[in-house]
């Protein structure tokens, strides 16, 4: 849920901005809006938003897909872009800077977009891509390798063909695996009819570009199901690591995104953030929080509950301590 602060880091009521947050659309709750928008900085490295503003402030927030997106770009490292296009099937809407939500990653070399993390992990996409072909086209052809097989004389070409819708037809596909070949009129066979474990291992070369792809997008293989190193232990850091270093810097950049357009609008509003201890990772275990709460001694039964998601309760702002402590 967003929190709505002033310069001071106090948080503020702004009845009419919650209610924007709220409801970023017609389409969207702020859930649904967030998701979007995420998804689209994490796999492209950019995702805007469009404001519809009017004489009373920033009435709604529609989300607009990157490949949907196209800059006119100044030359100037200052103020890059001119113009924003935003295509789709009926035409093309022209933007203003001032009214485009640009969040992203690193900005390429222009200033204007910001790099995929899948750039640098298209050589290990690639590779995942390969070996399921490769792993695909060995079943299809029962698990053996390319064959040579030498003639005694030269084959007319209807005698080649024949042969070779013979091999095709007997011992290609799935169910032809573990056939015999017979050979006849002096033909033999080079090379090997089969593969060696090593040759068949090609899952290794997953695992290793699967580990790559899931670093490059800041997630831990724990999470991705690299079961190499998987413990209980090790999949709660896992967790914390992703949280801190993965979802906490995206957050903060698409909620930064958003405030620096957004909040000009609404006198006293500073920025818009987020309770980081509420996200799945960052909260650590309940237990320890608890016993640790319940042990402190400089904070009120109201921060307490607070710090646990509960209402406060009345003469809950008096640190209590025990009777043998002397103030």
């Amino acid at each position: 849920e967003p929190i709505v602060y002033d310069s001071e880091g106090n948080e503020v009521q702004e009845p009419r901005l919650k209610s924007l947050l709220n409801r970023p659309n017609v389409l969207d709750s702020w859930q649904s809006y967030v998701f979007e928008s995420t998804a689209d900085l994490v796999l492209n490295g950019n995702c805007y938003g469009l404001e519809v503003v009017t004489i009373r402030g920033v009435e709604e927030i529609w989300p607009i897909a990157p490949d949907h997106m196209d800059a006119e770009t100044t030359g100037d490292m200052m103020r890059p872009v001119r113009i924003w296009t935003i295509s789709n099937g009926n035409g093309a809407i022209r933007v203003p800077p001032e009214r485009m939500i640009h969040a992203h990653r690193k900005l390429d070399t222009e200033g204007v977009y910001g790099i995929s993390p899948l750039r640098p992990a298209g050589r290990s996409i690639k590779q995942q891509t390969s070996a399921r072909k490769w792993n695909q086209s060995l079943m299809d052809n029962g698990a053996k390798p390319s064959l040579a097989i030498e003639v005694p004389e030269k084959m007319e070409r209807w005698q080649f063909t024949e042969f070779m819708s013979r091999v095709r037809e007997g011992h290609a596909g799935v169910s032809k695996a573990g056939s015999t070949m017979v050979l006849d009129g002096g033909k033999k066979l080079s090379g090997s009819a089969g593969f060696n474990a090593r040759d068949m291992d090609y899952s290794q070369g997953v695992t290793t570009s699967g580990r790559e792809i899931a670093i490059a997008l800041g997630v831990p293989p724990e999470l991705v199901g690299d079961s190499a190193n998987k413990t209980y232990s090790n999949a709660a850091e896992a967790n914390k690591e992703f949280a801190l270093h993965t979802v906490v810097p995206y957050a903060n950049r698409l909620y930064g995104a958003i405030s620096s357009k957004v909040c000009p609008f609404y006198p006293g509003v500073a920025r818009i953030g987020f309770d980081s201890s509420q996200i799945d990772g960052m909260r650590g275990d309940e237990a320890a929080i608890m016993a640790a709460l319940q042990a402190s001694t400089f904070l009120t039964v109201n921060e307490k509950r607070q710090r646990l998601g509960f209402e406060p309760v009345p003469n809950g702002d008096v640190i209590l301590t025990d009777m043998g402590n002397v103030p």
